[in-house]
């Protein structure tokens, strides 16, 4: 089968994680669920690959859909960018407009709206009510937690 399945993708990217209190790079699969393969179609690959462990069906089933060279690129392109030299992506779970609880820190137990989304550096802007007057506190993304 080496000389018919040329290449097997599986795209991943770094993220920061919280777990705790400390910061964890974990390592997820861009496409969860898919698999990219670059291989001669014919009924044994089909087949070869149709029955490995984990692959419930190909993705137009009976007529795999072909993915565009330039798509693959860019996919290619998007796993060479998260090298180790590069900062890993944060997942921030929350958007503008959520409504969220601060579960530490000076304002612990305040509620407020999230203004803002600071993916960068992982921080968030809150909107919250002091001595009567709205002020906008940047926490990060761990501190919070939604209502």
């Amino acid at each position: 089968m080496d000389v018919l399945i040329s290449k097997v993708l599986v795209p991943k990217e770094r993220t920061t994680e919280m777990r705790g209190k400390q910061k964890k790079i974990v390592e997820r699969k861009k496409y969860p669920g898919y698999i990219f393969v670059e291989m001669e179609m014919n009924e044994e690959t089909w087949l070869f690959v149709k029955e490995t462990p984990g692959v419930a069906k190909f993705l137009g089933d009976r007529n795999p859909t072909s993915v565009k060279p330039p798509e693959i690129e860019q996919i290619l392109l998007g796993d060479v960018s998260t090298t180790a030299t590069t900062a890993p992506d944060i997942k921030i779970k929350f958007k503008k407009g959520d409504n969220v609880r601060i579960k530490e820190g000076p304002f612990e137990s305040f509620e407020g709206m999230i203004s803002e989304v600071i993916s960068s550096k992982g921080m968030v802007k809150v909107n919250i009510i002091v001595f009567n007057r709205p002020t906008a506190v940047e926490l990060g993304y761990w501190q919070i937690e939604a209502i």
